[in-house]
């Protein structure tokens, strides 16, 4: 990146290819600074990084283009323009940091197929200390093999409590999450997340809310991964009337959360984790796999009013004591303490 030296309202994100003419009209990201007036509405582009320079843009003409001097040149890729509140390196192809007022990203496709090597966090969207609703976008190929993680939204909060709506968006094939949002443990603040009707397929983990995060996470489909959808211990999250189909564990739900109305199918361990003994676990049709519902030995009588069909174990390492009617449908055995029977 070079260096201005008026007050940057943007923050250009890298080399970023379009395919359509529609690019001299938008920027890479969005500052702190950032007026109402100059807030964005980006649409209509499909952004790629790394490839040739013929008919692209890079970080230098986006400075040019804001009227700032470029003294380092045209520089090709992504670099690890942000930092995490863990104060990790971020390499985003999109980067919302700390805007004054809520900003709209729709219809744009964010593509990392020729990323080149990185030692940073590769997001396709970081949003960072500030509120955003991302519609209709696509984001893909984020596959780069480093120490850090690879993710198509990152989300983290902060003290002002951003809200962040991820809604009718298709992430795929994306090295570690698809979606992952989180506040920095023992930091002040939360963040607000509402996810719907996103596809996820292809990822290690395909929705992750982690400490810090609350809302909802409704009508999503997810295909693969170790984990389709989960919300980690710290996080409040209603997962509800989403579609998982052929991961490793479907949902798994920590204590501050629900999961409800939910349709998994064919999961590779179990269709719901349940870590924690008070996560309501109602209305859900389980389909396929070894196991239904996985208690992991917490005793949790919430869960009832499921549905579950053609799994070898139906409950499994469930503890003695109370736990909730539900519908089991060629199914080998309907409970199981696992793991969890007492020792001999």
């Amino acid at each position: 990146m070079g260096t201005g030296t008026h007050h940057t309202h943007y923050i250009c994100c890298g080399y970023v290819q379009t395919e359509s003419s529609k690019l001299p009209n938008h920027f890479c990201g969005v500052s702190g600074n950032t007026r109402a007036e100059h807030r964005p509405s980006m649409s209509g582009d499909i952004w790629r990084a790394g490839g040739d320079h013929t008919g692209s843009y890079i970080a230098g003409d986006c400075e040019r283009r804001l009227g700032t001097s470029n003294s380092t040149g045209s520089q090709r890729g992504l670099s690890a323009l942000a930092t995490n509140l863990s104060l990790q390196p971020v390499a985003p192809m999109l980067w919302i940091n700390n805007a004054a007022a809520p900003v709209t990203i729709t219809d744009i496709t964010f593509d990392a197929s020729n990323v080149g090597s990185l030692s940073a966090i590769l997001a396709g969207i970081f949003v960072q200390s500030s509120s955003a609703t991302i519609s209709r976008v696509g984001i893909r190929n984020l596959k780069v093999v480093q120490p850090f993680a690879d993710m198509g939204i990152y989300v983290e909060g902060a003290a002002s409590n951003p809200a962040v709506t991820v809604q009718n968006s298709s992430i795929h094939d994306i090295r570690t999450f698809g979606i992952y949002g989180e506040t920095l443990s023992g930091g002040a603040g939360s963040v607000s997340m509402t996810l719907k009707g996103n596809y996820v397929s292809g990822t290690n983990e395909g929705i992750l809310l982690d400490s810090g995060s609350a809302g909802t996470v409704s009508g999503n489909t997810v295909s693969g991964g170790n984990i389709g959808i989960s919300a980690n211990s710290g996080a409040a999250v209603s997962i509800s009337g989403n579609t998982v189909v052929a991961s490793g564990y479907g949902v798994a739900a920590s204590d501050g959360s629900t999961v409800n109305g939910n349709k998994i199918f064919g999961t590779l361990t179990a269709g719901i984790l349940i870590v924690g003994q008070t996560v309501a676990v109602q209305t859900n049709a389980i389909t396929g796999g070894p196991v239904g519902i996985d208690f992991e030995c917490g005793n949790d009588p919430n869960v009832n009013s499921n549905t579950i069909n053609e799994v070898t174990t139906g409950l499994d390492n469930v503890p003695g004591g109370a736990f909730g009617t539900n519908t089991y449908f060629n199914v080998g055995t309907l409970r199981s303490a696992g793991v969890c029977a007492a020792p001999r």
